[in-house]
């Protein structure tokens, strides 16, 4: 084992710093200013921001040309490529129009709990998320029973 004064690594750490400091990058992935910044990359969007991450990452593999889902992300699509989701966001006859007019299904919504249920085609779902007025799109949460619970207890 080959041992390093103090000096030689505090001179290290310096060259170091002032390196990434000055924009240039010591690591592998070459100069910081060849990798995309977190403003300019795509999923810093405000719509984006408003969508689940399991349809954002839908959205990236349909771009890839992969189907939306897969054994990590499944979701509920149907035969038209319309996700089942659950949308926060203040109920209005205007958003329920436009869920339908962009070929989406309202299934049910509550004004007083923000809360509609329905099917949205994936190509859709940003536009809807960019409204004011919904908050948050996500998977549908589906109940989960107990198929034990009969009301009597069990021995």
């Amino acid at each position: 084992m080959t041992r390093v004064s103090l000096p030689a690594w505090v001179a290290f750490g310096a060259t170091l710093l002032v390196s990434c400091a000055s924009g240039n990058s010591a690591g592998p992935t070459g100069p910081t200013s060849a990798r995309p910044s977190i403003e300019s990359a795509p999923s810093a969007t405000p719509a984006r921001e408003k969508l689940d991450s399991r349809l954002i990452d839908a959205l990236d593999r349909i771009q890839a040309g992969a189907p939306p889902t897969s054994d990590r992300n499944p979701l509920d699509v149907d035969s038209q490529n319309r996700v089942l989701v659950d949308i926060t966001a203040v109920v209005s006859p205007e958003l329920l129009k436009r869920i339908e007019a962009a070929n989406g299904i309202v299934i049910s919504q509550f004004a007083k709990y923000e809360a509609i249920r329905g099917r949205v085609p994936f190509g859709q779902l940003l536009t809807l998320a960019a409204r004011p007025e919904v908050k948050l799109i996500r998977p549908a949460e589906e109940a989960i029973t107990n198929p034990r619970s009969s009301g009597t207890p069990s021995r």
